[in-house]
């Protein structure tokens, strides 16, 4: 679709957006032949924001955890990278760009699943507390995977 060219194209277009959530003259971002409006609809995202919220409570549980400020904060931004990543790279509604955050993304994810690894072996989790967080960690994994392997076809 065209951009809007005169000021009345221009508000209907914008009352289209605020009606249905879509910027109209925005090209949808499309991969494996099915085209998405919001980075929130990629099951890769939503699997992230499952492993960040886990991550997060694992921490709140953990007053060890929660005291060591340095490792806290590591674990913290890695998980949380996750999902920005992939929502930065979906919005540059690139194939190209969208696979270079889905890499950020993957590396984000890495260091975050090893930080639980240190959190378990500094005693501030368990094994059990973790596997939760751990198998959103490989679902997310599968699925930025296979997202990144459609923006290629």
């Amino acid at each position: 679709m065209r951009s809007p060219g005169t000021l009345q194209e221009l508000r209907t277009s914008v009352a289209e957006w605020e009606i249905f959530g879509t910027i109209p003259w925005q090209r949808p971002c499309v991969g494996g032949g099915v085209a998405v409006r919001h980075f929130r609809d990629l099951i890769a995202w939503q699997l992230a924001e499952s492993f960040k919220a886990d991550v997060f409570r694992l921490v709140r549980e953990s007053p060890r955890a929660a005291a060591n400020q340095l490792f806290r904060d590591q674990l913290i931004n890695a998980a949380s990278a996750v999902g920005k990543d992939i929502a930065e790279g979906f919005l540059r509604c690139s194939p190209r760009e969208f696979c270079r955050f889905i890499d950020y993304a993957l590396g984000s994810l890495g260091e975050a699943e090893l930080r639980l690894e240190d959190g378990i072996e500094l005693d501030y989790f368990s094994a059990e507390d973790c596997q939760t967080a751990r198998r959103y960690a490989r679902r997310c994994l599968v699925a930025m995977i296979r997202l990144k392997q459609s923006q290629r076809q």
